[in-house]
């Protein structure tokens, strides 16, 4: 059985934040942990 696709919603924020973020979901996507990202701006 395989485990339900989560559904994360990503506030990027200002600064640094965005590369801070990009970086952690790219992390997350390499784990193959079934993630789904929603950007929001």
């Amino acid at each position: 059985m395989t485990p339900a696709k989560r559904k994360i919603t990503v506030l990027p924020g200002d600064g640094i934040g965005p590369e801070v973020v990009e970086s952690a979901m790219e992390i997350i996507q390499a784990t193959a942990i079934a993630i789904e990202f929603e950007k929001c701006e």
